[in-house]
């Protein structure tokens, strides 16, 4: 028996080595040690398993995107195949390369991501940033509209509505649709958040300092309310 010892403890390290994966029916969140982490350099995080639902449902953009990630420290990682959690605020990995494929990249640690979004067959640039929310109990990924001396802000999700009984386009039987909202801030680092309102006499009264270039320009768009004007708009204002 004791020739065979060493050949049965080989066999035991290994089933502790290999964890058994049964069937997946949803979103699976499992953590791993720094031995276990499988990114690249100082990128650290959690197994993520996509399901059906959350693979059409919970990302913002259809696919994944080559990223440039930047974390707080400085270092920065290009070309790394990311889609934004939209469903619940999370940076998720893709790499080929390793077993586990899927990651939820620690939030913690990064300052900023960009990608290129191919979505609805339209090429856009896009980057987010990491900052502590007032009232929230962590951190949150905002997308960057404007950046200046002051900052327009918006915080992509993807609700989930209770709906009766529906069946999606992919043959997936629900009572719930998934559906994007977005909440717009005005953010400084010395004033922290403000949500965004579009107002004329608002935005008159918060920056008084060029009051006919913002009458002007609400006389030509009085009622404007998509995100390229309310760039033009934050432009004007810190310019």
């Amino acid at each position: 028996m004791r020739k065979y010892t060493p050949y049965i403890i080989f066999f035991l390290l290994q089933l502790s080595i290999f964890p058994a994966y049964g069937q997946n029916i949803g979103i699976h969140w499992r953590s791993i040690s720094d031995n276990q982490n499988q990114l690249i350099g100082k990128l650290r995080g959690e197994n993520y398993y996509v399901s059906v639902i959350a693979g059409n449902f919970h990302f913002l953009q259809e696919n994944w995107c080559n990223t440039t990630i930047t974390l707080i420290n400085g270092d920065r990682f290009e070309n790394i195949k990311t889609r934004y959690l939209a469903y619940k605020d999370e940076l998720i990995v893709f790499d080929k390369n390793v077993v586990s494929k899927y990651y939820k990249l620690d939030k913690d640690i990064i300052a900023d991501f960009e990608f290129e979004d191919e979505s609805n067959g339209v090429v856009q640039k896009r980057k987010f940033i990491r900052l502590y929310f007032d009232g929230a109990d962590n951190s949150r990924y905002f997308e960057v509209l404007y950046s200046g001396t002051i900052s327009l802000l918006a915080y992509r999700q993807i609700v989930r509505q209770r709906v009766g009984q529906v069946t999606t386009q992919s043959g997936i039987a629900t009572d719930g649709e998934y559906r994007h909202k977005t909440n717009y801030y005005v953010y400084s680092p010395n004033t922290g958040f403000a949500k965004l309102n579009l107002k004329k006499n608002y935005i008159l009264k918060s920056y008084p300092q060029q009051v006919s270039e913002i009458k002007d320009f609400y006389k030509k768009r009085p009622n404007f309310r998509d995100e390229k004007t309310m760039i033009e708009l934050f432009n004007l204002i810190d310019n």
